[in-house]
């Protein structure tokens, strides 16, 4: 069961979900907006929403054993839905995007963000709220994001609007969460984040770690060959070397 609320206008979508989520929403409920005043990205970044992206947030109860995996899951299950509308090579770059590789000085422009944030009304396990920021129609985005950003909409082979993707893209979230509470579907994901990973063999940082990335364990986490050695990172912020 699954119903969704319609705004024109919100401060966030994650925001008004998690609001609801403590209140003990059910899952499958679903924010979305058409605009975001305030729209919220990983690690505290603002996510600028204008016009013509598609903003939603999903409240969801998966197993608390597959939290861990449900931004990286959410991310893939994305990637595989919007690669029907676009003959571009997309990736998931760790933790918590779809990209595509570009000359840009970062080396990929993003297309959509993943956030999850977990809540814990009382007496009840962990709830998540997955937040999804998808790039569709055409906008000017101010300079500090401009070099990062793509939208499908220049990657098409057919139409795409905010409304023609909030489906698949709600269905693909869905999905998500019904995998990591899998441990045999978790166990596969492990496996298919290394088929889409963005920037394999590149020279990144994490934390301000530097190192080579490898790729991804069993669990998500991303492994980096450092100074150190083989080191494994659950969480961070994986950023390329400016020239």
């Amino acid at each position: 069961m699954s119903y969704r609320l319609h705004y024109s206008e919100v401060e966030s979508t994650q925001k008004v979900a998690i609001a609801l989520a403590k209140e003990g929403a059910i899952s499958g409920l679903a924010v979305v907006s058409a605009t975001q005043v305030s729209g919220l990205g990983r690690g505290g970044h603002s996510w600028f929403s204008p016009p013509g992206g598609l903003y939603l947030s999903v409240v969801l109860h998966p197993d608390p054993m597959g939290l861990h995996l449900l931004s990286l899951a959410a991310g893939l299950e994305i990637l595989s839905e919007i690669a029907e509308y676009t003959g571009a090579d997309l990736k998931l770059k760790w933790p918590n995007d779809v990209v595509v590789e570009s000359d840009s000085p970062s080396g990929y422009r993003k297309l959509c963000g993943v956030l999850t944030d977990v809540v814990n009304p009382a007496g009840i396990l962990p709830v998540a709220v997955v937040g999804i920021g998808l790039n569709v129609k055409r906008a000017h985005f101010p300079p500090e994001f401009a070099d990062r950003a793509v939208f499908l909409e220049e990657l098409a082979t057919r139409e795409v609007s905010p409304e023609l993707l909030e489906d698949p893209v709600f269905g693909a979230v869905v999905r998500a969460a019904e995998r990591v509470s899998s441990a045999d579907e978790r166990a596969e994901i492990g496996q298919e984040l290394n088929q889409v990973l963005w920037g394999v063999g590149r020279r990144v940082s994490i934390d301000g770690v530097p190192g080579v990335l490898r790729g991804v364990g069993p669990a998500g986490e991303a492994i980096l060959t450092t100074d150190n050695g083989q080191e494994s990172f659950w969480t961070g912020e994986l950023s390329t070397p400016r020239p």
